[in-house]
């Protein structure tokens, strides 16, 4: 964070898990805790990896379930910004087709 006031702990947040997060950052933390671990995606989802992505690696899109997930080559974690033509080319014909799917269903 940067400061630092004697006798005022102030907490590595990229230490902390779920909980840990919850506790320390609402004042109703069971109110507001998600448990991230169930989570699936239900609606088919698109996910967009770098291929080099060395944070959350691309083999972890699997864990997704009901997704699509495209690796982009020659881009990290952050796919969109290193490789936006082909990030925004793959968001660009995902949103064609739900649009033409919500189409067919109305």
């Amino acid at each position: 964070m940067g400061v630092h006031v004697d006798g005022e702990p102030n907490r590595n947040f990229f230490t902390l898990d779920a909980r840990g997060v919850a506790d320390h950052a609402w004042h109703d933390s069971d109110r507001y805790f998600v448990d991230p671990a169930p989570r699936a995606l239900r609606t088919p989802s698109l996910l967009l990896w770098g291929a080099s992505d060395r944070i959350v690696t691309p083999a972890c899109a699997a864990a997704f379930g009901n997704a699509r997930p495209h690796v982009i080559p020659e881009a990290g974690h952050l796919p969109h910004i290193e490789q936006p033509e082909a990030a925004f080319t793959l968001i660009d014909a995902c949103l064609r087709n739900t649009n033409n799917m919500s189409h067919r269903t109305s």
